[in-house]
């Protein structure tokens, strides 16, 4: 009977440790509109927009920073139709591009930059690092 107990106590004990210590950081940054050329501006929406998620969900706690952009890109906004000129941090590598009504997905395999639409003309970028990875 001892013996049977003990690979779930192990198996308890490991998942107790990649829950604290195996985090995986997103962020979520929104962007509105500020003129008419189409500029997007950050607006920031308090400490939910970024935050660490250990591997199991488990904990979470703020990010310790926002990726910083290194290029504009204009997309066509899926709602308003209007071009939208939208700053991006993109990593080293070449990404696989995924299209959705509306939204455009950039993945790089353990590491994902969502583009997303809202209906109000904004537009929110999310940065998804993948287990142990932060951004």
């Amino acid at each position: 009977m001892r013996h049977q107990r003990a690979p779930v106590l192990t198996l308890a004990i490991g998942l107790g440790c990649c829950a604290s210590v195996g985090h995986a950081a997103w962020a979520r940054l929104h962007y509105v509109e500020s003129g008419a050329a189409g500029t997007l501006v950050y607006q920031p929406e308090g400490s939910a927009s970024r935050t660490t998620t250990s591997y199991l969900g488990l904990s979470v706690a703020p990010a310790p920073a926002v990726p910083r952009p290194t290029h504009i890109v204009t997309f066509r906004h899926a709602y308003t139709g209007r071009m939208v000129a939208v700053p991006m941090a993109f990593p080293i590598g070449t990404p696989r591009l995924a299209y959705r009504a509306d939204s455009v997905v950039y993945d790089y395999g353990i590491y994902s930059i969502t583009v997303r639409f809202v209906e109000d003309g904004s537009v929110d970028v999310v940065y998804r690092s993948g287990l142990f990875r932060s951004l």
